[in-house]
């Protein structure tokens, strides 16, 4: 998935924090209806903490070879 710095709705399907690295690995799927990546499920990291189960609309980096979270705009209710 290429990432764009675009802006998205996720939902965090798993929260794994990664010690060494002091970062949090989520393996997310895409809400974003107008995104090209919607329904899709993938990996990504970052420095932000979110919880499993949750919503949020997040702003991405633009490296798919290290894709981060690099903004939280916002946890959406359901």
């Amino acid at each position: 998935m290429s990432m764009e710095g675009q802006r998205l709705a996720i939902r965090v399907v798993t929260s794994e924090y990664l010690s060494v690295q002091r970062i949090s690995k989520y393996k997310y799927e895409v809400l974003s209806e107008d995104s090209k990546y919607f329904g899709l499920v993938d990996i990504i990291f970052s420095k932000i903490h979110l919880r499993a189960g949750r919503h949020y609309e997040v702003r991405v980096n633009q490296e798919t070879r290290n894709p981060q979270i690099i903004e939280l705009i916002r946890e959406i209710e359901r």
